[in-house]
């Protein structure tokens, strides 16, 4: 956030405390044997690193470094940085356990911290969800922070292979994410973190045009059945998963919605990469439905418990993805809609909880 707002403003001082910020994270990676950073605390006082227990880190925390350690690298002439944000990634790309050519969300946990060895089982899945999720993201968007000169590299290529061939699921008209879990048998669950990947397939086809004719139609059928979770309730807005029945239709149970970016997300991508009026309209219709389930008089939204009930029960809970993702989305949705060009892509990467940092070379 630090650097994407000295990037927006100018002004030093943010881009020092980005630095400053950076340099407090640093002992977390260059402590690690495998250059995965440790899970745990980082004091930003003295540098101390306190290890979690446990016996997995999360794949996407370690992941989940790249655009904004190299911006900071870049911008305050920083390598060593860089450097140890390259460390881990290229650990992650080495690591050994991937199953089906996915990246389970789990490493395992060692007493010196975090190997380069995914685990499979013990409350880790194959998903492009929770857990992994912006481990996938980086992979093309570190290649556009880059210049995203000629074609996306091949890990990328050869991770939505996977995925299409694994993850994608269809029940009659519908065809959305599903997760392999232990069992390794696909279900017919499908969550609101996945729906972040219709919109990174259109990111996709908005970079690199030679292949939009073969992605954007997949795309849109896994969006269409986001925008379908939130249309199945009677609050217009949808729960954290859902269950898919074999019609194709949704089947809701008692949950609730924590005003995620995900699906609006998806929709700003994809309106930006087909314009497609369908898309605006159904961003139109989720944000008419937070104003009036969600706002709060006075400011703010809140989370919503029991959505499947026509009035929901308020929990008094915004999350920091509302500000630095939610909204944004829908700014730069309806600011598409209006003409505007707000962060045109040949300038600017969105991290993944939206801040945008600059490319650095290319068209």
């Amino acid at each position: 956030g630090l650097v994407g707002a000295y990037s927006l403003s100018g002004d030093k001082r943010l881009l020092e405390a980005a630095e400053t910020f950076a340099d407090a994270l640093v002992p977390a990676l260059s402590a690690s044997p495998s250059g995965i950073p440790f899970r745990g605390i980082a004091s930003l006082r003295d540098g101390v690193v306190t290890p979690s227990t446990g016996a997995t880190c999360g794949t996407a925390p370690a992941g989940t470094l790249l655009l904004e350690f190299r911006a900071v690298a870049r911008l305050a002439n920083r390598p060593d940085l860089e450097e140890l944000a390259m460390r881990s990634w290229r650990a992650l790309g080495k690591a050994a356990g991937r199953r089906k050519g996915l990246t389970p969300s789990k490493l395992k946990m060692t007493p010196s911290g975090c190997a380069a060895q995914f685990v499979f089982g013990n409350q880790s899945k194959l998903t492009v969800g929770s857990g992994v999720d912006s481990y996938y993201e980086y992979l093309l968007k570190g290649w556009l922070q880059e210049g995203g000169g000629g074609r996306p590299p091949k890990t990328w290529s050869d991770a939505v292979d996977a995925v299409d061939a694994n993850l994608v699921q269809v029940r009659g008209p519908t065809t959305f994410m599903a997760d392999i879990e232990k069992n390794k048998t696909l279900g017919n669950r499908a969550t609101h973190l996945a729906c972040f990947w219709p919109g990174l397939r259109a990111l996709e086809a908005i970079a690199d045009p030679q292949v939009a004719s073969s992605v954007l139609p997949l795309a849109e059928k896994l969006l269409d059945a986001c925008v379908a979770a939130y249309d199945a309730t009677p609050t217009n807005l949808a729960p954290e998963a859902w269950h898919v029945n074999d019609d194709g239709s949704i089947k809701l149970g008692p949950s609730r919605h924590l005003l995620r970016p995900e699906t609006v997300e998806s929709l700003f991508w994809m309106h930006r990469a087909t314009r497609n009026q369908k898309w605006l309209t159904a961003a139109a219709r989720i944000w008419d439905a937070l104003q009036r389930h969600a706002a709060i008089d006075g400011g703010g939204f809140a989370a919503l418990g029991q959505i499947h009930k026509q009035t929901p029960a308020r929990v008094d809970k915004m999350d920091s993805w509302f500000l630095s993702e939610t909204l944004k989305y829908f700014y730069l949705i309806f600011d598409d809609a209006d003409g505007g060009d707000l962060l045109p892509l040949n300038e600017w990467v969105l991290t993944t909880e939206a801040h945008p940092v600059p490319r650095f070379g290319g068209p």
